[in-house]
């Protein structure tokens, strides 16, 4: 079987991997011209679940990023809102959870991909089924034939928009602006800290030893999907007189490496193909990066693919078997992510305390051990 993936970022690369592990002839195209840009970016957190799913095909993270070894939540005032030993995840489920760049995880999924799958340069502008193929057409005049076509190419799916109409992503209320430097500061912690404010919450994990990625999420009137640059001096006003090392990461970090975008996702859909079509990743459910689990579950898309497809009969078959199992997960991701961040935005003082003081109960014990099992189900 041929399949062609439009996309070259997490999940279309996974795709690929998975795939090819299931026997099938792979070419992902990537509509950016330098394969170098696909490393461009902050950082993520690489849960359980996801390196878990990894794990089913082969592959591992041994190397890139660095093992998380705490969870702690946190007042602009310092006060310990809740805390989380990760390693009672690694007993549990045999895995970390690591902090990475994308210039660190995109090189290490390419390097498992293989030589001569990846074509850079090409903008996938449509598709049409012929037959027993599919055929995806590029805006530099160029086609390629499948037997099936999976679309990873991210929120601005071309491929969504020809199969599901060209409905507008929700804004969230809020943006995330976020950088990765190199620091070293006696108030650094190796592990996942978040500082949650009235509207304006900041995280901070390792990436590498001594690197540090972060990320301040804060409510403001959308500035547009393509804002790339993250205004320091704002930033450094805003946080200012939250704890260390707030002000220091944000300070530390070169304007050049600092990067912003809208809080964006789509309300989940009933279906996500048709035909030898189908959606993975942010094209088939965007989502807000409360979970931490964008990446994560474009991760679970790809390995199960992977799996219907070395199960079914056919490619038809095993597309729609793929996103059976997947529609009623993901969808559980992004309204549980929305959620969160909508409680984020509260700047209600009184809200805000009723906020901190559930959460004080609830993290530490039920509702994260209950998140933690949700992650883990088998795939």
């Amino acid at each position: 079987m041929r399949a062609v993936v439009i996309g070259a970022g997490v999940g279309g690369l996974t795709a690929s991997i998975a795939l090819q592990r299931a026997g099938a002839e792979v070419i992902v195209l990537e509509r950016r011209a330098d394969a170098g840009a696909l490393r461009e970016g902050g950082g993520m957190v690489i849960w359980h679940n996801a390196l878990r799913a990894l794990r089913l095909i082969g592959v591992d993270l041994d190397g890139v990023g660095v093992p998380l070894e705490q969870m702690q939540w946190r007042s602009p005032r310092d006060e310990p809102l809740g805390a989380w030993p990760v390693v009672d995840m690694r007993e549990r489920f045999g895995v970390d959870v690591r902090g990475v760049t994308r210039a660190a995880l995109h090189p290490h999924l390419l390097s498992w991909v293989g030589e001569g799958v990846l074509s850079t340069g090409a903008e996938c502008v449509g598709y049409v089924e012929d037959g027993d193929d599919v055929v995806a057409s590029f805006a530099d005049g160029r086609d390629s034939r499948g037997d099936v076509l999976i679309a990873a190419d991210g929120l601005n799916s071309v491929v969504r928009r020809q199969l599901l109409g060209d409905e507008p992503a929700r804004y969230a209320g809020y943006v995330i602006d976020f950088g990765v430097v190199d620091l070293d500061h006696p108030a650094l912690v190796r592990g996942f800290r978040e500082y949650d404010g009235r509207g304006a919450r900041i995280i901070y994990c390792p990436v590498a030893d001594g690197r540090w990625y972060w990320s301040c999420i804060y409510r403001r009137p959308a500035r547009g999907f393509d804002a790339a640059a993250a205004p320091k001096s704002e930033l450094l006003e805003r946080y200012r007189g939250w704890p260390a090392p707030v002000e220091a990461l944000i300070d530390a970090t070169d304007p050049a490496e600092m990067f912003g975008r809208d809080a964006l996702d789509r309300k989940p859909v009933a279906r996500w193909g048709d035909g030898r079509v189908t959606l993975l990743g942010d094209a088939a459910h965007p989502m807000t990066p409360n979970l931490g689990q964008g990446a994560c579950q474009a991760i679970e898309d790809a390995v199960v693919l992977g799996r219907c497809v070395k199960e079914a009969s056919d490619p038809v078959s095993a597309l729609r078997e793929y996103e059976r199992r997947r529609i009623k997960r993901t969808a559980y991701a992004v309204k549980r992510s929305r959620l969160i961040g909508a409680v984020g935005r509260w700047q209600n003082p009184l809200a805000c305390w009723s906020r901190d003081k559930i959460q004080k109960r609830l993290v530490p014990g039920v509702a994260f051990r209950e998140h933690c099992e949700w992650m883990a189900r088998e795939l």
